[in-house]
């Protein structure tokens, strides 16, 4: 019989600020997202250390599916302090660093922060993964040119999918 293998896992070298959807295009994928939350809230004080705000600052929520060649990933939820974007720029745009770029907003440099987490129901049912699956999580923070906190995103990538990858020399 045929049977349709899963794609390999990508490898993600930790060596360069990229955006997922400028990452997934330079490999000759398709990228893609679908938008389930944006709206400005109260900074979460899990949060507030990371961006350098006092807690209640409000920032842009945005949470989004995000797609390789139709197939889900990932979902990402990013916190914006001082962005002016809107819900349908952002749809248009598909990729924030691109729509950032284009506003004039420059990203000199981020930090990821990389940890397991099992599946919970709604990444289950987003992800289409069992229960408890390992999910890879990376938080990054991502600074402006003048070395100011801009965003803080969490991504929950499918074990399956991503694989990150780190050069160590001595």
């Amino acid at each position: 019989g045929t049977y349709v293998a899963a794609p390999a896992r990508i490898d993600r070298p930790l060596t360069r600020l990229v955006g997922f959807s400028e990452d997934m295009i330079a490999r000759g994928m398709n990228p893609g997202s679908q938008i389930l939350e944006f709206t400005q809230i109260p900074v979460p004080s899990d949060v507030v250390d990371y961006l350098l705000v006092p807690e209640g600052t409000p920032v842009l929520f945005i949470k989004r599916l995000r797609t390789v060649d139709d197939r889900p990933v990932g979902i990402q939820e990013a916190y914006l302090v001082d962005v002016q974007i809107t819900r349908e720029e952002l749809a248009q745009y598909g990729s924030m660093y691109q729509l950032l770029a284009q506003k004039g907003i420059r990203l000199e440099h981020g930090e990821d922060y990389i940890e397991a987490i099992a599946a919970t129901d709604e990444i289950c049912r987003l992800l289409g993964v069992n229960p408890c699956e390992p999910m890879l999580q990376v938080t990054r923070v991502t600074y402006n040119d003048a070395s100011q906190p801009l965003e803080v995103v969490r991504v929950v990538y499918r074990s399956d999918f991503y694989r990150y990858h780190v050069s160590l020399q001595r």
